[in-house]
């Protein structure tokens, strides 16, 4: 724990270093920015973490005084990059203290003029959750987008993100937590957030940088799910500045993009193999089922499905909606026993469900839903519904549920 006598001692000598670690585009694989961090600098030379020295700012109520100082070290560096390449500074705010000081005053736009660096060239970062007074936020949000400065979310996807308050603030960028970005390649539930705040962020016209990008498989991953800027210890560490951060940045992106090329190959190959398997499993199943009378389909679905191991549930509805055979589930099925998961019986309406309604109203003569959850196993599943003439000259609807692999877009690494 950093002592009131080592903080006040920082604050006074305005002992505080400035580390960048750039944000490169994904887009056109160049640097577009660096994320300035200080440390702050002991009495014996150590250096002190900032987790470490905001803690200790807090405790002793002078939180302003070093959020001011850790601006102005971050900028003295900064207007000097400024003046040989075209970047960008993103700026960490401790938004906390916008319950406290008001957010118009202005000071921070004094920082920025009166080192004649180019508001247009400043993203302000803010952690929205650290902000209890929503009107504090907004005002000091309409001061400063105005003038020039791009705003960021950062930490979104975080355990304390409010989501109503991206609406009120409209970002122009969003910044997607490390804690969604960890693992990225491996969690799928993780992938599916990551989509969809990466979808919320373009219907609201904001780019998404993913922070904390550790391995080249995140990388990919997020190259995959469009994120447009990323930043982490895998593209390259914070450190001073100096050019060769940069260069080192480029050389990493430039590998990548080249393996994600392959890989994005890779995976619509994939799909498109195993999109012909279940072609020809549904093809398959309906030759036989066009050949047996309507009482014996219950009988034949369960001769069929341990055929296919990919398959979890075949059934059957008739031209109306209702199903008319047994929801029949392949013995390999990893069934849920909580009681919310339930399959349908033989007479249950699904009129309303979208694989029998959009394949019935489109006259298509075949529809795959997107993944969801499965109320007979509890499983991510897609199905695969088409319809087909029976013995009888009744149409017919067979659904063939197929169970969703881990990793659902496909993408091997």
């Amino acid at each position: 724990m950093l002592s009131s006598h080592d903080l006040f001692g920082i604050l006074q000598r305005k002992s505080v270093t400035v580390h960048f670690q750039p944000i490169l585009s994904l887009k056109n694989h160049s640097v577009i920015g660096y994320e300035g961090l200080s440390r702050g600098i002991g009495p014996r030379g150590e250096t002190i973490p900032p987790l470490m020295l905001f803690e200790a700012a807090r405790r002793e109520n002078r939180l302003v005084d070093l959020d001011r100082l850790c601006r102005e070290a971050v900028f003295e560096v900064y207007r000097g990059i400024q003046d040989n390449e075209d970047s960008l500074l993103f700026l960490n705010l401790e938004s906390s203290l916008l319950d406290t000081v008001p957010p118009g005053n202005g000071y921070l736009l004094e920082q920025v003029i009166g080192r004649k660096i180019d508001p247009r060239n400043v993203v302000i970062e803010i952690i929205e959750s650290k902000v209890n007074d929503m009107a504090n936020l907004i005002e000091f949000v309409d001061f400063y987008r105005p003038r020039g400065f791009l705003i960021a979310l950062d930490d979104v996807g975080s355990g304390y993100s409010n989501f109503d308050r991206i609406a009120a603030i409209k970002p122009d960028i969003i910044k997607i937590d490390r804690s969604i970005a960890k693992d990225l390649d491996k969690n799928y539930y993780k992938q599916e957030v990551f989509k969809s705040l990466g979808n919320l962020a373009r219907k609201i016209g904001a780019l998404v940088l993913t922070e904390g990008v550790e391995t080249e498989e995140e990388l990919l991953w997020a190259m995959e799910f469009n994120a447009d800027f990323a930043q982490g210890y895998f593209l390259a560490r914070p450190q001073p500045y100096n050019t060769g951060i940069t260069e080192n940045a480029r050389e990493v992106m430039s590998q990548i993009k080249d393996r994600f090329k392959h890989l994005k190959v890779r995976r619509i190959e994939s799909a498109r193999k195993r999109h012909q398997v279940y072609d020809n499993t549904v093809q398959y199943i309906v030759e036989k089922l066009i050949k047996s009378e309507a009482y014996r389909f219950n009988g034949l679905l369960q001769e069929i499905i341990g055929e296919f191991p990919y398959v979890e549930a075949l059934y059957i509805l008739d031209g109306k909606g209702i199903q008319c055979t047994d929801t029949i589930i392949n013995g390999n099925a990893n069934v849920s026993r909580r009681k919310i998961f339930q399959s349908a019986k033989r007479g249950n309406d699904l009129s309303l469900k979208e694989y029998f309604y959009v394949l019935i109203d489109s006259g298509l003569p075949k529809y795959t839903t997107d993944s969801y959850i499965s109320f007979a196993t509890g499983n991510l599943c897609r199905t695969i519904a088409t319809t087909f003439n029976g013995f009888d000259n009744r149409t017919y609807v067979l659904c063939v549920d197929i169970l969703e692999a881990g990793n659902s877009s496909g993408l091997t690494v």
